[in-house]
């Protein structure tokens, strides 16, 4: 009894609230009913007609921050046309900046749950046709610069509750029936420029479940977590306070900076902000593989997320390159190191965890075998100094090697993580496995099990407790062992 939805998450939420308002995308585009070249009188020819025939479409890119669809609009056109309708989606401020004019009755955006002509019934193919070809014809007037003020203060108040706002804006023309209407001639100069303005929606990218314990944890394991995105800054920084990126009690993580603001920044001016912003809003393929070398030269090790094809770029520059194998694209996934087959970041997390475990366990691992036999080599030192007999013989060193040693050593690797693993800072990079604290650590240790076996080998040597006496058969001593 759920619904489950397939494809981008902002186009299924955009044909959820459309059918809301009782539109289908079915009746609107329903596939090879009508040839693009068709006259719009055989469009509408039948109640089953399509009201809309895709002709060329312009896709989404990180620099235009907008994309637009032009269509064939059946019925609705003089004698000899044909009606070319153009729809466009992205950033506000992108979308108002190729619009030169407004629907008349603008001052208020649509509302949800309700059509376009405020009748919350579906409408028929002909009814949909004809209401967008009037309402662009028609029902427009000129862009107003208290509009463009108005949608900017509207915009600013939806992204601070978190929303994501998309601006929309269309155009109608007629164009001769013999008038080409290839993909190049309906291209961006065309299709994008001189739009009207319709209005903004907002959609709600609500986080996942344990996302908010999971920034919570990288804080405490001295890891910073940096939202880059093409949202508007007002959105990214509301969701970056509701999942704990930006703190109230910590200063250093309250900035948040526009990719414009970025693009006046060199690397190098960029790797001095203090403090390193948290959150990048508005940005653009350059300006994560800026923030990325910035990060770098302040000496981080950084780990970079993405799924798309703008994002390759950034990943396969970072130190640890993480692509999401649900929604990522190919070339993303090539370029990363890593592959979230969840697309998850709480699993990122438990990466880290798990990688810190492995790192103790080998570290407890080393130290007792070098310990174990830093003890041997002690022992053999101080006996052969003393000119006493070897502790050991040949046979009890290899036994003790292989299954005093191995063994117990094999279990060290199979540690759970300490319950504090996540609350500590991350080590140096660039120290060795064994530190100077280490190194003195494995010494005693080592000294200390030497010392101890050397003071029980002296006791058996030079007192007559543990010897065992071999006699002959006529009671003469003839060897004795410790």
């Amino acid at each position: 009894g759920e619904w489950s939805s397939l494809g981008d998450a902002t186009e299924v939420a955009l044909t959820i609230a459309a059918q809301k308002a009782g539109l289908r995308k079915a009746d609107i585009t329903a596939a090879g009913t009508q040839s693009s070249t068709a006259g719009s009188d055989a469009a509408t020819s039948s109640p089953g007609g399509v009201p809309f025939t895709l002709l060329a479409e312009n896709a989404f890119d990180s620099d235009r921050k907008r994309m637009s669809v032009v269509f064939e609009a059946a019925g609705n056109a003089p004698a000899g046309k044909r009606c070319v309708v153009t729809f466009a989606k992205g950033a506000p401020e992108e979308i108002l900046s190729v619009c030169s004019h407004q629907l008349g009755n603008a001052s208020g955006f649509l509302r949800q749950g309700t059509t376009v002509d405020g009748r919350p019934a579906r409408r028929t193919v002909e009814e949909i046709a004809v209401s967008v070809a009037a309402s662009l014809s028609s029902n427009i007037v000129p862009l107003s610069d208290e509009l463009t003020r108005v949608a900017g203060e509207t915009c600013e108040k939806m992204a601070g509750r978190g929303l994501r706002v998309l601006g929309m804006a269309a155009k109608i023309c007629y164009m001769d029936m013999d008038e080409a209407v290839t993909e190049e001639a309906l291209g961006l100069a065309w299709a994008e420029s001189e739009l009207v303005f319709a209005g903004l929606v907002g959609l709600i990218d609500p986080p996942r479940s344990g996302i908010v314990e999971s920034v919570r944890r990288c804080h405490t394991a001295g890891i910073k977590v940096i939202m880059i995105t093409g949202d508007h800054i007002g959105t990214a920084t509301a969701i970056a306070e509701s999942i704990g990126i930006i703190r109230e009690d910590k200063p250093s993580t309250q900035r948040a900076i526009s990719g414009a603001e970025l693009d006046l920044l060199s690397d190098e001016a960029t790797a001095l902000l203090n403090p390193f912003p948290s959150v990048f809003a508005r940005v653009s393929p350059e300006n994560k593989i800026k923030i990325v070398r910035a990060l770098q030269q302040s000496g981080n090790i950084v780990a970079m997320t993405g799924d798309g094809v703008n994002d390759a770029a950034a990943v396969k520059g970072a130190d640890i390159g993480v692509a999401m194998g649900l929604g990522g694209t190919d070339i993303t996934k090539q370029a990363a190191d890593m592959v979230l087959m969840d697309d998850n970041f709480t699993t990122i997390v438990v990466a880290v965890e798990e990688g810190r475990r492995i790192f103790d366990n080998i570290l407890k691992f080393i130290m007792y075998l070098l310990s174990c036999n830093s003890a041997e080599i002690i022992l053999f030192l101080l006996a052969a100094v003393l000119n006493l007999d070897l502790p050991f013989t040949t046979i009890m060193i290899l036994w003790a090697n292989i299954i005093a040693d191995v063994p117990p050593s094999l279990s060290l690797g199979m540690d759970p993580p300490e319950h504090d693993i996540m609350d500590r800072p991350p080590r140096n990079p660039k120290s060795g496995v064994l530190t100077k604290t280490t190194t003195v650590v494995m010494i005693i240790q080592a000294s200390f099990m030497a010392l101890i076996t050397f003071a029980v080998f002296l006791v058996g040597v030079l007192t007559p407790f543990g010897r065992t006496v071999l006699l002959n058969d006529d009671d003469t001593q003839t060897d004795q062992y410790v």
